[in-house]
């Protein structure tokens, strides 16, 4: 959801016929004035303002092996009725004029993406190109060519290029005049290098001295409006926790922003007026705000609405070109989100628009954080939501897939919000390797898929079932990808924890993770399993379920798609196999529409019924 720059429009993003579409909405009446309908199956994935009366838009369309759409990289744009709506860059812009031999604009075998509206000239945006590469009779988005920076008329669809890049699939930063300054990329050796330029006419430079010490996986965010500052975000201190540093361009200078931290980084601020970052968010347990030693007029009214929605995650999403207006987005453990117009000059903040509005966030049950030290000493996070009748509770846990990159973060989850309203106390055990707890803590998850991070789950999950006073008789485990291996990893090796079990999406031979699914054919696919499981067949057997069928005393249920390369069928069919084989038949549902993950909403709707059902039978809710 974006206001237009004048903040006469909204244009925001609503589910419609199994589809996203795009509505445009008059701020002051509400008044809807016209939309945006992909075809089914498709969605439109992101939309920007180019000037008052126009959008850009790139839309995703569904892959059958994810059963979730894919960004297509093309361009497209509309005016802000909805009207007039085409394709502008991409692998199907090229066309021919019918009923004549005057050839149209070529194909362009590329991938798109845009990069700036251009303050100078609002007929064009800044886009980068990923050039394809054709290998047999395909043309597949390789990243190996070098990305072409182009302005792309919105109107006519013409692109004049401005340069190509030096570097293979950078990430860019563009400052406040549209000019592409600063580069993070990769060398030959992997090492990540940042480089800089004054201006579209320097020569490109590294940045090295006392003060640059750019680390693996920094992420270029933004530049300030006069030039003066850059900013990324990395892992600062011992703990590796993930903050924002703040570049100085003259001085080459590199600083850490916030550095009294509990947990990463995980959201941020700038202030429109000086395109400086102000504020940042982490999440230990609730948000919690960090603020920059500044006496913005942006920070401080940032501040009055932290205040005015208390215990909740505020965000700005959208601002007026004159950034009189803001669009803000408010969130918590029990508000899936409301949008509200905030008006600068008198501090008024107008309901606009809440998702999910049929939910009363009344209704819904809060999120408590808690940290449990586990046997060797590492303090493990948890989450935990429970039922209003919560003593002698039976359990689910919802495990986090992954295992790495991922998180159970605190805020709504609609997973978390249909069990335990349904007498369920949910647990969600955020085990070493988790994301938003420092880069130490995501390390210590490397090679431990099937040992410490089992352990971790099962003690942590153990400790709150003593201290809440849950039913420890009682307790399921689900998870979906990583959390469907977890869970039935976790019923193998503590046979007598778990009544249920329910893999979903799962993985369950960890052999197979380097001959089978769509990673070990990816960029660096076959590194980051190395890296993240190791190479010694002998510990994947042992890390395996599927070896363990026997030790399964829980009854399991296997969900899957049919048409799932992340974690291919086979991984789920083994599985069944090897409980069969030892009499434990499972409960089998396979989506045959479906890949890593069920979209489709009747799907989805018999899926959870029959998991429903089945920790029905396998779990009692107490009656008190």
């Amino acid at each position: 959801m974006s206001l237009s720059p004048n903040g006469k429009y909204i244009v925001a993003r609503m589910r419609y016929d199994d589809r996203v579409a795009a509505i445009f909405v008059e701020r002051e009446t509400g008044k809807i004035i016209g939309g945006l309908k992909p075809t089914l199956g498709s969605e439109i994935h992101r939309i920007i303002w180019v000037n008052n009366e126009q959008v850009t838009y790139q839309i995703a369309e569904r892959v059958s092996y994810l059963d979730a759409p894919i960004p297509t990289g093309e361009i497209f744009t509309a005016s802000y009725t909805g009207q007039g709506a085409k394709l502008l860059a991409g692998y199907r812009a090229g066309d021919l004029t019918t009923g004549t031999f005057i050839k149209g604009r070529q194909y362009d075998k590329s991938t798109f993406r845009m990069l700036h509206s251009l303050p100078d000239d609002s007929n064009r945006i800044l886009v980068v190109e990923y050039p394809w590469t054709l290998e047999g009779n395909t043309w597949y988005d390789t990243r190996k060519r070098f990305p072409i920076v182009s302005r792309l008329d919105v109107r006519s669809g013409k692109k004049t290029r401005s340069e190509t890049l030096p570097f293979r699939d950078p990430q860019l930063l563009v400052d406040a005049n549209g000019v592409l300054t600063f580069a993070i990329w990769e060398d030959e050796a992997g090492d990540e290098q940042v480089s800089f330029r004054e201006s579209a006419e320097s020569d490109w430079e590294v940045l090295k001295g006392d003060g640059i010490s750019i680390g693996s996986g920094f992420v270029a965010l933004k530049i300030d409006n006069l030039g003066e500052k850059a900013y990324f975000m990395g892992a600062f201190g011992e703990a590796g926790y993930r903050t924002i540093f703040e570049l100085d361009i003259q001085s080459k200078v590199l600083a850490p922003m916030f550095t009294d931290l509990d947990a990463d980084i995980s959201d941020w601020e700038f202030d429109p007026d000086t395109g400086r970052v102000v504020a940042g968010v982490s999440f230990k347990k609730k948000a919690r705000y960090h603020f920059a030693n500044t006496d913005s007029s942006f920070l401080k009214a940032y501040k009055r609405l932290s205040r005015a929605f208390k215990g909740q995650n505020i965000s700005v999403v959208s601002r007026t070109h004159d950034n009189s207006h803001y669009l803000i987005r408010v969130t918590s453990d029990v508000n899936p989100g409301e949008y509200y117009a905030f008006n600068r000059t008198n501090n008024k903040a107008d309901f606009v628009w809440a998702n999910s509005s049929w939910i009363d966030p009344r209704e819904m049950l809060p999120m408590l954080s808690e940290a449990i030290e586990v046997s060797d000493g590492v303090e493990v996070p948890v989450r935990l939501t429970l039922p209003e009748q919560s003593e002698n509770a039976p359990v689910v846990l919802v495990v986090h897939g992954g295992p790495h990159g991922v998180s159970d973060h605190w805020g709504f989850d609609p997973e978390v919000q249909l069990l335990a309203n349904r007498g369920y106390a949910v647990i969600q055990v955020n085990f070493r390797g988790s994301d938003g707890f420092g880069a130490n803590f995501a390390r210590a998850g490397y090679g431990e898929w099937g040992g410490k991070i089992i352990d971790d789950i099962y003690q942590a999950s153990g400790e709150i079932i003593n201290k809440y006073k849950l039913n420890r008789k009682s307790v399921c485990s689900y998870g979906a990808s990583f959390g469907g291996y977890a869970s039935l990893m976790l019923a193998a090796r503590y046979p007598d924890f778990l009544k249920c079990a329910v893999g979903y999406v799962g993985i369950y031979d960890l052999n197979l993770m380097y001959t089978s699914g769509d990673i070990p054919i990816r960029w660096g696919g076959v590194s980051y399993l190395e890296m993240v499981l190791g190479r010694d067949a002998k510990q994947l057997a042992e890390y395996s379920p599927i070896n363990y069928a026997k030790d399964i005393k829980a009854q399991v249920m296997l969900i899957h798609g049919a048409k799932d390369n992340r974690a291919p069928l086979e991984h789920a069919e083994a599985m069944k196999e090897a409980l069969e084989n030892v009499g434990n038949k499972p409960e089998w549902l396979i989506y045959g529409r479906s890949g890593h993950g069920v979209r489709n909403l009747d799907d989805r709707r018999e899926l959870y019924t029959e998991m429903l059902n089945f920790f029905q039978k396998n779990l009692v809710v107490s009656e008190s």
